[in-house]
């Protein structure tokens, strides 16, 4: 994330705005949301930073389920999931508390990749 995320809303999805790596789009960094590509187990990881110590909180979202979540207690807290996702799933990163701040200036990072495919169910014995 370059750009400092500020008075967020809450359950607002958290933008990253600066893809370094986005093979296939599946990431928008207009929207905050990953959509999965292909079904797979997927591996994803969030790192928040906030440098005013005012107890901030997020959690990993994939579709409309919290999967895992984070709190920042000091200036900086991170976590992972790992997760299977069919074709058109998606994953985020939601505020969970109203009006917090995360910094950007690339202290809070997003990312994620596929670690296998799995087969489709409509596939198998075919």
């Amino acid at each position: 994330m370059t750009s400092n995320s500020e008075h967020l809303g809450q359950n607002q999805d958290i933008v990253f705005d600066n893809a370094v790596t986005n093979v296939g789009n599946a990431y928008n960094r207009h929207h905050g949301t990953f959509t999965a590509p292909t079904k797979g187990v997927y591996f994803f990881s969030v790192t928040l930073f906030d440098p005013e110590n005012t107890m901030t909180w997020g959690h990993f979202m994939v579709n409309n389920d919290i999967i895992a979540k984070l709190a920042i207690y000091g200036n900086q807290s991170s976590n992972f999931i790992i997760v299977e996702l069919n074709q058109g799933d998606s994953v985020s990163v939601q505020n969970t508390a109203l009006d917090k701040f995360i910094t950007g200036d690339r202290y809070s990072t997003f990312g994620g990749f596929l670690l296998f495919e799995t087969e489709s169910p409509a596939l198998i014995g075919k």
